[in-house]
């Protein structure tokens, strides 16, 4: 026989005194006093507030809501061929920035000079960044998937000319349809 569950009622006595208010039988009201100027604990608030333990201004939400520098959009990327590019079409990307860091994505068309070949194209940055080595970017693209052999492109800072590099192996011989991500540090 399986078990059954039960409802078990227990009449609750209010409780009487200072701490609550009886109002109807099994109903109670609980008097709490609130302070005029409440203090809350900094761990609500994390090191950022300074250690203050009184609750931000409005003002000051929206001034730590600047600080951490958020933008986001679209730009036009400018591309300069660097090997074996015959022409190249960008398409409108999007970034987004949080802090010192930005994440871009978007689309570009390279047609290149020669089958079988490096390929290397550069794009222009949303956000000027003063690169010093090939590793403060980093990403990766995909040739967008046809009836051909698509590959993948690596995606690294070009400490020369502050933008970013486009690597890749050629292997079909006409116009790819490359999408692409990448994040850098502004420096």
């Amino acid at each position: 026989m399986a078990n059954t569950p039960q409802i078990i009622y227990t009449p609750i006595t209010p409780i009487a005194g200072s701490y609550a208010d009886t109002t109807t039988a099994n109903t109670w009201t609980l008097a709490q006093t609130f302070s005029a100027d409440p203090i809350i604990p900094d761990e609500v608030y994390g090191s950022g507030w300074n250690g203050v333990l009184e609750p931000p201004t409005k003002n000051a939400v929206y001034d730590k809501i600047e600080s951490l520098s958020l933008a986001s959009g679209t730009y036009t990327p400018t591309l300069t061929g660097v090997t074996n590019v015959s022409s190249s079409t960008t398409r409108l990307a999007t970034y987004m920035r949080v802090g010192n860091t930005v994440t871009v994505a978007g689309q570009i068309d390279v047609t290149p000079t020669a089958n079988n070949t490096q390929t290397t194209i550069g794009i222009s940055l949303p956000i000027a960044s003063n690169f010093s080595t090939a590793y403060q970017a980093g990403g990766a693209g995909q040739r967008t998937p046809s009836s051909s052999t698509g590959h993948g492109m690596a995606i690294y800072s070009d400490a020369t000319n502050d933008r970013v590099e486009f690597d890749y192996y050629e292997t079909n011989g006409t116009t790819d349809t490359m999408t692409y991500t990448y994040t850098y540090q502004i420096i």
